[in-house]
């Protein structure tokens, strides 16, 4: 019936997989959990306690596969026809959250559970929690943070495995699911805990943003879906993705300041990424 996929690194899962077990119990379905662990640094030996835990393995790899590689990997494990991805850092906050997307197993589904956020008071994570909670909780932002998808449909697609390091392979897989079916969108969220400090997210950032320049190179698919990308498509028509390369150099650290603070902005952090982008096509050329 149902195999649940939680690839996890350096983050404590034990919690997230006894509250799964505990609802798929209730709802006496044929269910297995598998955990992956990316070669971590920590943590590894608490959450090998989920091999002691009933239709639960812990896998954890000696390399570093990345975001990708490693659904693609729970993927060939799992034995059953129904793939529910989780990540490691999610918290369950509902008694129903298996038995709603149990509701909507179906042949060729794509189903978008949805994340949510906890009030944040800490200056250390504001950028990422503010991003998560105005735009990531939006209702159609396509994550596999909380994603159910018939085994069959997941296999035509998979995740790019030349996607080694952080960012945009969600991004990429939905554009290829909606090729091939509808993607439904239900409210049935999962928290997330795993908040990244300020200057780790903007780390990250910059390696998503490079991923996406890579993948855009004669993709017209990803071109024309990313707002990213159009708008330095733009910059570009007009000639003016130079001057921006340049002003963002001068104004980057000004700018850092503000998305490092207790409160940062959203629009100077769209303005960060626009020219980030700049900076890296300018580089490539």
């Amino acid at each position: 019936m149902l195999s649940i996929l939680i690839p996890t690194y350096n983050f404590n899962c034990v919690a997230l997989v006894k509250s799964l077990q505990q609802q798929a119990e209730e709802e006496k379905i044929e269910y297995e959990i598998v955990v992956a662990d990316d070669a971590s640094s920590v943590f590894v030996a608490e959450n090998s306690e989920i091999n002691m835990l009933k239709n639960a393995r812990f896998l954890p790899l000696s390399k570093n596969i990345g975001r990708a590689n490693i659904r693609n990997l729970l993927a060939s494990e799992a034995k059953f026809r129904y793939l529910l991805f989780i990540d490691g850092d999610a918290k369950v906050f509902t008694p129903t959250f298996l038995s709603e997307h149990i509701r909507h197993c179906a042949p060729n589904c794509c189903i978008v559970g949805g994340v949510t956020y906890e009030k944040n008071t800490n200056a250390t994570f504001s950028l990422r929690a503010k991003y998560g909670e105005k735009c990531e909780a939006k209702k159609h932002y396509f994550s596999a943070f909380n994603l159910l998808i018939d085994r069959q449909l997941f296999l035509q697609i998979k995740f790019d495995k030349n996607l080694h390091h952080y960012g945009y392979e969600d991004f990429v897989f939905g554009i290829e699911a909606e090729k091939l079916t509808t993607i439904k969108y239900i409210n049935n969220p999962l928290i997330h805990k795993g908040l990244d400090e300020n200057i780790t997210f903007l780390e990250k950032t910059e390696k998503a943003i490079r991923n996406l320049w890579m993948l855009q190179t004669n993709n017209p698919d990803i071109q024309k879906r990313s707002q990213l990308l159009r708008t330095f498509f733009l910059l570009k028509k007009w000639h003016l993705e130079k001057f921006v390369a340049k002003f963002f150099g001068k104004l980057r650290s000004i700018i850092t300041t503000n998305l490092t603070s207790k409160n940062p902005s959203l629009f100077l952090f769209s303005c960060y990424k626009i020219g980030l982008l700049c900076n890296i096509a300018q580089k490539s050329i």
